[in-house]
């Protein structure tokens, strides 16, 4: 998204100020743990992606963060910008990932040297991990027990796993840019989905295909 100036269908009077557009450009600045603790405030460490880009909450505290402004201005937006609001946090997101990320496989390279992770990482041992490291990461984050896939769909869970893949530290994971920390949740997010993962019932989504 080249044009990070989103502008007010309906303009905002916030502190006695008229207000009709806001720069979403700091987005770009933000880190993992920023993203994770915007899951955290609004309830959505153990939610999907795709649940994040509909949350309106999620959207208010990412865009607090990324301008500077409290909170409490987005609460402000009105009816013409609310749905739109979700919608460009979310795209802009998205567009950093697809700028500054190749995926191939599980396999990642980043347009430029990420601090203490340099530019590729690579993941598909992710299929050798045992339920100990799973359990790992589970308490890095406080999940005493877990009940389903979508448990696991924190973004700090993600890099701790990554950390246990590639020996990279926790720390360098969390500091990084924002598309680092989603990237890397989109490939244990498809790495908990893909077929022949297993289903509630035990069996593998290839299974029952052929059942």
């Amino acid at each position: 998204m080249e044009n990070m100036m989103m502008q007010f269908k309906q303009p905002i009077l916030f502190d006695g100020e008229t207000i009709t557009e806001c720069d979403l450009s700091g987005i770009r600045k933000l880190t993992t743990a920023d993203i994770y603790a915007a899951q955290l405030q609004n309830g959505l460490s153990l939610t999907t992606s795709h649940m994040e880009g509909e949350n309106l909450r999620y959207a208010m505290t990412v865009a607090a963060m990324a301008t500077g402004r409290p909170r409490g201005f987005f609460g402000q937006l009105k009816k013409r910008d609310v749905m739109a609001f979700p919608r460009t946090v979310n795209t802009i997101l998205n567009d950093e990932v697809a700028d500054n990320v190749t995926t191939t496989g599980k396999k990642l390279e980043f347009k430029k040297n990420i601090e203490g992770l340099g530019r590729k990482l690579n993941l598909s041992e992710i299929d050798n991990l045992v339920a100990d490291d799973f359990a790992m990461a589970q308490d890095e984050i406080g999940i005493e027990e877990s009940t389903s896939i979508s448990d696991f769909m924190s973004i700090k869970y993600a890099c701790v796993l990554a950390s246990i893949l590639t020996g990279k530290k926790l720390e360098d994971f969390m500091k990084a840019p924002t598309y680092v920390g989603l990237t890397v949740r989109g490939v244990v997010m498809n790495y908990f989905f893909e077929p022949g993962s297993e289903t509630d019932d035990g069996s593998t989504e290839s299974d029952s295909a052929n059942s």
